[in-house]
């Protein structure tokens, strides 16, 4: 990410995840939000990141990574007896707080301040694995610039 994107991720200890599928073409493959979901909380919780849930209790937190994930299958466009495949788009974006500088006392809290973007293809044989992996590609791009951001200090 560039330094601005970066810079963001700075003292950030909690995230929520909230992915977004595309419903129909991406059930189809077999992916479903709450697998998209589980994935990408695990990957912060290795990373010693706190993953809020909304479980009752807990401390909620206002900053959001949010997965929008829209696969559109090629079988209704591209008549073929072959694998007509899947175009995908990949969108990771950190959502927080921010104030606007033009007037401080307007709050936004849904400002994207870190975005990752991937579009590409798969056949359809292969989309369910390669979109996973793809999403696990990008979530691994923000960690790198959350480590960059939140170094951990020498003990």
């Amino acid at each position: 990410g560039t330094y601005n994107q970066m810079e963001s991720l700075q003292g950030i200890e909690s995230l929520r995840v909230l992915v977004e599928p595309d419903t129909r073409d991406a059930h189809k493959i077999g992916l479903t939000e709450l697998q998209i979901k589980t994935d990408v909380e695990l990957q912060l919780q290795q990373a010693n990141i706190t993953v809020v849930d909304g479980t009752p209790g807990e401390v909620p937190t206002l900053y959001v990574l949010y997965v929008n994930l829209t696969v559109l299958s090629l079988e209704n466009i591209i008549p073929s007896d072959t694998d007509p495949g899947v175009t995908v788009s990949i969108e990771i974006e950190l959502r927080q707080p921010a104030t606007l500088v033009r007037d401080p006392s307007i709050v936004t809290f849904g400002a994207i301040t870190w975005t990752q973007s991937l579009l590409g293809s798969s056949s359809l044989e292969m989309a369910h694995t390669a979109i996973r992996e793809q999403i696990r590609n990008q979530v691994d791009i923000f960690l790198n610039d959350y480590r960059t951001a939140n170094p951990i200090a020498p003990s």
